[in-house]
């Protein structure tokens, strides 16, 4: 053992001893002080001299006390309120003997508006009644709540309605009751069905599994029965009818078949759980099946390796060079390159002739006066003869640059007028597309 554990044992022994002595001297102030109570207690009984002997006063005391615990307060009786429209007592449902309300009950659903619903609604309003028997003892207390669930549907303003009148004690209206068992047949007959025991027949004669879950049929089932009133031996008839087919050939192919509405709702059961446990090993087992298979599938092709990139060693960086010269945070910015200047355009304009009138400046399109070629609305149709010629020798006469230079040459775009020329008779060949500005230069 090291001297760093021995350390450490020597002081959880130090203080086991501290806590020890600490025990034993808060003992002995008990002790003292017990001797001093029992002292005074003596002195007082001297001083009382015509009282009986006390004593065995401490042991009556707790006697006394005992017996006042044991005792139960007697109970106060419950006076039913009385209705001060017409004087008659509410309806009520005293709780059973002994009975104590369960303090925290949760909120029951709502009522949904459905017929299938209104009999389960009233059914869940019941069992919050039996474990809060106290709060919910009066008829009127059940109606108003019960009213106050019923959110959806017609019912919605009905319950409204019946609420309203038995809150105010409208014993006039035609909504109001104080009757819990008539409020339930009145409920059903407006929002429920009539006659639930043969609809629930319908039902479990029409019941089929399908693709649902085994004990949500079952559930259905049994609940249907039991409303209808079906007994045993008919049901099982409905039961082996509604299974599905793979689960009733699973029971009905054992060695013993059931004879009894239990045994095929057991034996239903314990073959569903082997059928679910079956699939669902299948279902793992062809997943790695297939896994492997794809894994180690050989294929024709070799496999794709990327060679890794081999760089000169002598090449230069220029990226590397450029961004070494770059400021921290800064990034290259593109070169800005200059626009050639622009040839001024031949021909007269305001601009080459320093006029500042537009009477002095001809068109290059029709080759009139007063408008510039963007602004020309002429037509070819709308020239004659002579002036299309005109405008051609004048088109023919302006100076020509280069051919790289770009010149804007005279021609008619406006209404893109062409004419169809024909060399030949032939009618395989296509006629030729000559434009206006390919006109001879002078008459013919």
């Amino acid at each position: 053992m090291s001297a760093l554990q021995i350390q450490q044992l020597q002081l959880q022994l130090d203080e086991a001893q501290k806590r020890e002595r600490d025990a034993i001297e808060r003992a002995d102030e008990l002790y003292t002080r017990g001797q001093e109570l029992a002292i005074k207690l003596q002195d007082a009984e001297a001083r009382m001299p015509t009282d009986p002997p006390v004593e065995n006063s401490t042991d009556r005391l707790i006697e006394a006390l005992n017996a006042l615990r044991t005792q139960t307060p007697a109970e106060t009786p419950y006076v039913v309120p009385i209705n001060p429209v017409n004087n008659i007592a509410y309806e009520d449902h005293p709780p059973p003997a002994g009975h104590k309300d369960v303090k925290h009950v949760g909120r029951p659903t709502d009522f949904n508006g459905t017929r299938s619903d209104a009999r389960p609604f009233l059914q869940r309003l019941e069992g919050v009644f039996a474990l809060q028997a106290q709060k919910y003892r009066l008829t009127r207390t059940r109606i108003i709540v019960t009213c106050s669930h019923i959110t959806a549907g017609y019912a919605k303003h009905w319950a409204e309605s019946i609420s309203k009148a038995v809150t105010e004690n409208l014993t006039t209206n035609y909504y109001y009751g104080d009757d819990w068992a008539q409020f339930k047949v009145r409920f059903i007959q407006s929002y429920g069905y009539s006659d639930e025991r043969q609809r629930a027949r319908n039902l479990l004669s029409n019941s089929f599994q399908g693709k649902q879950p085994y004990e949500t049929f079952l559930s259905e089932f049994m609940q249907n029965k039991l409303m209808g009133g079906v007994d045993d031996e008919w049901a099982k008839q409905y039961f082996m009818a509604g299974l599905d087919k793979e689960l009733f050939e699973m029971v009905h192919n054992q060695a013993v078949v059931p004879t009894t509405l239990d045994g095929w709702v057991n034996d239903a059961r314990a073959k569903n759980i082997q059928r679910i446990e079956r699939n669902s090993f299948t279902r793992v087992h062809r997943s790695e099946g297939t896994f492997q298979k794809n894994s180690f599938k050989s294929s024709p092709f070799p496999p794709f390796v990327q060679k890794p990139r081999v760089k000169d060693p002598n090449a230069m960086d220029v990226d590397v060079l450029r961004q070494s010269r770059l400021r921290p945070g800064q990034t290259r910015k593109k070169p800005i390159v200059p626009k050639p200047p622009q040839k001024p355009r031949p021909g007269p304009s305001a601009r080459t002739t320093g006029t500042s009138s537009k009477s002095e400046i001809v068109c290059y399109r029709c080759g009139r006066k007063g408008h510039f070629k963007r602004e020309c609305t002429a037509s070819v149709n709308s020239l004659e003869h002579d002036e299309i010629l005109q405008l051609a020798e004048y088109a023919l006469s302006l100076p020509r640059d280069d051919e790289d230079d770009e010149v804007e040459e005279p021609v008619l775009e406006s209404d893109e007028e062409t004419v169809l020329h024909d060399d030949n008779d032939d009618d395989d060949e296509t006629p030729e597309i000559v434009e206006v500005s390919d006109f001879p230069k002078g008459p013919a």
